[in-house]
């Protein structure tokens, strides 16, 4: 079981996402705190300078950036792709 840290960034973040999506975030934070993501959510390594950062795929254009230590998970962004690669 991981701790869950969200970022600053993430927390301003999580402001400009839509309401109707505040269960599809606590549903993938539960899931990513026991280390069980679902392939639904199209998990992956980014690359270059992104290298350490898994991005996820809460719907086809919202996003979560978070990075995996030891004992903590830190939520990093979460927004679309345009706002969080443009």
């Amino acid at each position: 079981m991981y701790n869950i840290k969200p970022s600053k960034a993430f927390l301003k973040d999580l402001n400009n996402i839509p309401s109707f999506y505040a269960n599809d975030v606590k549903d993938f934070i539960a899931f990513l705190q026991n280390s069980e993501v679902p392939d639904e959510y199209n998990t992956h390594i980014l690359k270059r300078d992104f290298s350490s950062v898994y991005d996820s795929h809460i719907d086809n254009d919202i996003i979560i950036l978070w990075r995996k230590s030891r004992k903590q998970i830190t939520l990093l962004r979460i927004g679309t792709h345009a706002d969080l690669f443009y």
